[in-house]
């Protein structure tokens, strides 16, 4: 899971820095789903439906510029959906990085169980934890 996380995260970390040199999307009618701003936008057009000259003229340039989640609907756009990046980014980087710390082993010589320095513990239960340990 930590690896599935991690490639997660890069994916999002990739994908917001080509949305934010470019942008990319597909067309499946009426709804409009791009990759811009640094984040991912989901349009819907009202009927009927026309292909807009350009992009920009759907963006709001504080969206982009904050980028913060922003739900509209207004002239001839039904319903346009902004998702930044950091959002998914921070929803997946958290439990990574909890995947990941909590797999780190302890150094040699410390508890496996909370981590407390047994130099010098001869009776082989840790002090702090009251677990069983291995004498070296």
């Amino acid at each position: 899971m930590k690896w599935a996380g991690l490639a997660l995260c890069f994916t999002f970390i990739v994908s917001w820095g080509l949305s934010i040199y470019g942008y990319a999307g597909v067309d499946y009618g009426r709804l409009n789903i791009v990759l811009m701003c640094g984040g991912l936008r989901a349009i819907q057009f009202k009927p009927p439906y026309e292909q807009p000259t350009a992009f920009q003229h759907w963006w709001r340039l504080e969206s982009c510029l904050l980028l913060v989640p922003e739900v509209m609907s207004t002239g001839s756009v039904e319903f346009l959906l902004f998702v930044p990046f950091w959002i998914p980014l921070l929803a997946a980087a958290i439990p990574t990085y909890i995947l990941w710390r909590r797999d780190r082993r302890k150094p040699e010589g410390c508890c496996q169980q909370c981590g407390y320095d047994l130099t010098g513990n001869e009776s082989g239960v840790c002090s702090e934890c009251g677990t069983e340990v291995e004498r070296p």
